[in-house]
């Protein structure tokens, strides 16, 4: 062979291999951009799915607290409607009988008469407005109203005003020994707490606290006499069951023991004859003085 086929034959290899290099290398680079493509969109899949469940999660806790914030607007409007139409109603009761009563003659008026029920009311609204604002809120109806609060131990003493309105309601948050649900307290209570205010036992606690789903900041905590005073409200207001049968099963059996044992004991007869002859002579002496008045 000359020399210029061998150098021809040594060309063509050499252009026959980078091509193949050059193939080779971009073959390469479209399967590695491809793969990136690929890797990119299920990542956009993937973020788009989860932004959505979360849109989804928080739309939900949204409109659960717009329900949670409903309630309570909807519970203080429903009590204080309670509220005045049973003070209307003891107002009623007084002025009937006294008609019935006494129809010809006028009313006189003492200075020891307890006041009415809507001058008590007045009393007690001037007395807890005396107090710091705990709560500043508004109904459905844009209607504002007021939220006084005290505290003992677990237990929240609930005073709401409606603005421009003479009618103050007391509402009790978990009250001791009964299972009713924000009940509205009663004139005895609410005479109670005001006597608390007027002796100045509670002093103010300038703290945030969450009362279901009323965020007071700043309420009232009971010093050591008005602590006393209100157990003893709630004492008289909610009572306690006495002689009632525990739960477990020891002091079950030693409260069926000293029951059956009060059962057994029978009184003295000794004791009766001696009260019995005791008085006797009495009755009969008061006896014989109505006979003589009598003829």
């Amino acid at each position: 062979m000359s020399t210029k086929k061998i150098l021809f034959l040594v060309a063509f290899t050499v252009c026959g291999l980078l091509a193949a290099d050059g193939f080779a290398q971009s073959v390469e680079e479209a399967v590695e951009k491809t793969a990136k493509d690929a890797a990119k969109t299920a990542i956009e899949e993937v973020e788009s799915e989860v932004n959505t469940k979360l849109e989804k999660r928080k739309a939900k806790k949204d409109k659960k607290r717009k329900k949670l914030e409903a309630k309570p607007e909807k519970e203080v409007i429903e009590a204080q409607k309670k509220a005045t139409k049973q003070e209307a109603e003891e107002q009623e009761q007084p002025q009937t009988q006294v008609q019935e009563s006494q129809p010809d003659k006028p009313e006189e008026k003492s200075s020891n008469e307890v006041p009415a029920n809507g001058d008590r009311t007045q009393a007690y609204l001037e007395e807890f407005k005396k107090l710091d604002v705990s709560y500043i809120g508004s109904t459905q109806n844009c209607v504002g109203y007021n939220v006084y609060a005290i505290k003992y131990k677990r237990t929240w003493f609930l005073a709401t005003n409606v603005n421009e309105s003479p009618v103050l309601s007391v509402f009790v948050e978990k009250p001791p020994r009964t299972e009713d649900a924000f009940p509205v307290a009663s004139p005895f209570l609410v005479e109670g707490l005001k006597g608390i205010l007027v002796n100045q036992y509670a002093k103010k606690k300038n703290r945030r606290k969450k009362v279901k789903d009323l965020q007071l900041y700043g309420f009232y905590k009971l010093k050591r006499p008005g602590r006393q005073a209100a157990k003893g409200l709630l004492l008289i207001e909610y009572p306690k069951e006495l002689n009632k049968e525990p739960d477990f099963f020891l002091f079950k059996m030693f409260y069926d023991m000293f029951n059956k044992k009060k059962e057994e004991m029978k009184p003295d007869p000794n004791i009766q004859k001696q009260f019995e002859d005791k008085l006797k002579a009495p009755l009969d002496k008061a006896k014989e003085e109505l006979s003589t008045v009598s003829k």
